[in-house]
């Protein structure tokens, strides 16, 4: 179960797309999403946590297509969690390691759940 931070922004919708993304990132799984701009994207979840002046889940991942072992800081994103739109994981596997982890999780005040967690960067 997550720790919610702010129930002010704990919305049920926003719970369960925070409870899906530390799932994913529990699993290595990639995530197919529609962001608030309407792009549909594939990215690789990293860390999930709760901004530290909002109290919004924020999630930090990377932009992945195709899925490559490309880690350029533009692909890295951060999200925020209420504004995604048509979440769900999908049946690919995220990457085992990455060459650099752009760290974005500097606006978190916590972490929920992060890749370094589940051994997953390097």
């Amino acid at each position: 179960m997550l720790k919610f931070h702010n129930p002010l922004w704990d919305e049920t919708e926003t719970r369960k797309k925070a409870e899906l993304i530390s799932k994913a990132i529990t699993t290595s799984s990639v995530i197919s999403l529609t962001n608030d701009n309407g792009e549909k994207l594939l990215i690789e979840p990293f860390v999930l946590g709760i901004h530290k002046e909002t109290g919004k889940y924020l999630l930090q991942c990377l932009k992945s297509l195709p899925l490559e072992l490309h880690t350029d800081e533009e692909n890295w994103l951060l999200l925020e969690v209420d504004r995604i739109q048509e979440l769900q994981t999908t049946t690919i596997a995220s990457k085992a390691q990455r060459k650099k982890h752009f760290s974005l999780s500097i606006e978190m005040e916590e972490i929920i759940a992060s890749v370094s967690d589940s051994q997953k960067v390097v």
